[in-house]
């Protein structure tokens, strides 16, 4: 009679443990651990600005000390150079469309020393996205094959329409491999790798790590991508669990892998 008190006990408790694992998976499966698409989206959209915005500064930095535009800024841009102050300011009046169709408006001014440059806004906007803070390109290294910089910004805001990110940290390294044509963008290569933090537009922190070298393909740029096309980086937000965010293997798209644990999406980018 013992031994069956002791079984039945056992099995009690055997029970028990299997209803409190299932209530445990069913804890682990709460929304906090859902794919957070907005934020994906937000910090997706706020580095290609980033980027955008360094691009067309360099190509103004190259045409007015080379000569030659690679045709970004000088489409529609007004550039002046001030030697005495070293300074440069890019204004494209209240909007004009440039190359690859993308259109700018406002000012951006850049105090620039040999390998320095510090970026500044005046009612700056590129497509929908207005940008405001400073970015601050620094140990600008380059050669006939390549240009190299690490890429520092604090309290940038970038804004939509409707949304509103804040970049409070970003610390980025870049290489630029020059195509066949060092002259011209378009077929360019860019490396990039570091970190960022900020604030999404639900108010909720974040963080992101390029654990993978993001790379761009300006080739892309023709059939209006602007994202990367391969790399793979980590964001998360708040206390939620972490996202892995992988771009793809080289093909001109959109299109970025989300693993959150289990879960797995694909989401297209605007």
């Amino acid at each position: 009679m013992k031994n069956n008190f002791k079984k039945i006990g056992f099995m009690l408790s055997l029970s028990l443990l299997v209803i409190t694992s299932a209530c445990k998976k069913e804890n682990n499966a709460s929304p906090s651990a859902e794919v957070d698409e907005t934020t994906i989206i937000q910090t997706s959209e706020s580095d290609q600005v980033i980027n955008d915005v360094i691009s067309t500064v360099d190509d103004a930095m190259d045409g007015k000390f080379d000569g030659i535009g690679n045709g970004r800024v000088e489409a529609c841009g007004d550039i002046s150079l001030n030697l005495q102050q070293r300074s440069l300011t890019i204004d494209f009046g209240n909007g004009c469309q440039g190359l690859f169709g993308r259109t700018r408006k406002g000012k951006m001014t850049v105090v620039f020393t040999d390998n320095q440059r510090t970026i500044t806004f005046q009612n700056y906007a590129v497509e929908s996205y207005t940008i405001s803070g400073t970015i601050v390109q620094s140990n600008i290294t380059r050669s006939n094959t390549q240009i190299s910089y690490t890429t520092n910004a604090s309290n940038l805001q970038i804004t939509t329409p409707n949304k509103k990110i804040t970049v409070n940290n970003l610390q980025r390294t870049t290489r630029i491999s020059f195509g066949t044509n060092p002259k011209q963008i378009i077929d360019n290569e860019v490396r990039i790798s570091g970190t960022s933090a900020g604030i999404n537009n639900s108010g909720e922190t974040f963080t992101t790590e390029i654990t993978t070298p993001l790379v761009i393909k300006q080739a892309c740029f023709q059939s209006g991508v602007f994202y990367p096309v391969s790399g793979v980086s980590v964001v998360k937000v708040g206390s939620k669990p972490s996202m892995t965010l992988n771009f793809g293997s080289g093909t001109c798209d959109k299109q970025v892998e989300v693993s959150l644990g289990n879960i797995s999406k694909t989401i297209t980018l605007p």
